[in-house]
C-alpha cells in the first residue's frame, strides 16, 4: 500500500512526484516519532489509569479533534472511534471469537441490521444539528464493538 497509493497518485495525475515523495517523507518522521517517544509514553501514561481515566482521556482527545476539525464527515469519523473505544475500554470485547461460518453469517446479518436501524433510525428521530450526528455515529461505533462481544464463544 505504502507503494501503490503513491505511485496510483502519479499515475492518475493528482499530484506531483514531490508531493508524493513529501508526503512519503512526512509519514517516515511521523512513524518515527511515534515509535521512539509517543508509543512507550502513551502506553505508560494508559496502563496507570483506570477504565474511567481512559475514557476520559479518549473523551478528550475526541472532543479536541473535533473542535480542531470541525467538519460533518470528521465528527462522524470521531464519533464512530469514540463509540468503538469506550466499548473496547469498558469490555473484553477483543477476546470475542466465533466459530463456523454459519455463525460468522448471522453475526453479519446482526451487524448491518443494527447499523441499519442505528444511522436511519436515531437519524428519524433526533434533530439534524452536529451533537445529535455525533451521537448517531458513536452509537454505531459502539455497535461495531459489541456485535462480536454477543456471538462470542461461552
Amino acid at each position: 500500500m505504502v507503494i501503490l497509493v503513491p505511485l496510483s497518485r502519479l499515475y492518475l495525475g493528482v499530484h506531483w512526484p514531490i508531493d508524493v515523495l513529501g508526503g512519503l517523507l512526512i509519514g517516515l518522521v511521523l512513524v518515527i516519532i511515534y515509535n521512539k517517544w509517543i508509543y512507550d509514553n502513551v502506553i505508560k501514561y494508559l496502563s496507570a489509569k483506570t477504565a474511567i481515566g481512559k475514557a476520559a482521556v479518549l473523551t478528550m482527545l475526541i472532543l479536541f479533534l473535533t473542535i480542531l476539525y470541525p467538519t460533518a464527515d470528521a465528527i462522524t469519523i470521531l464519533a464512530v472511534l469514540w463509540g468503538f473505544g469506550m466499548i473496547l475500554i469498558f469490555t473484553d470485547v477483543a477476546s470475542a471469537e466465533t466459530q463456523g461460518i454459519l455463525r460468522k453469517i448471522l453475526m453479519l446479518i446482526v451487524g448491518l441490521v443494527g447499523i441499519l436501524l442505528i444511522w436511519k433510525g436515531i437519524k428519524l428521530i433526533l434533530p439534524p444539528n452536529e451533537f445529535c450526528r455525533f451521537i448517531r455515529y458513536g452509537l454505531l461505533g459502539v455497535w461495531a464493538a459489541v456485535v462480536p462481544f454477543l456471538f462470542k464463544k461461552r
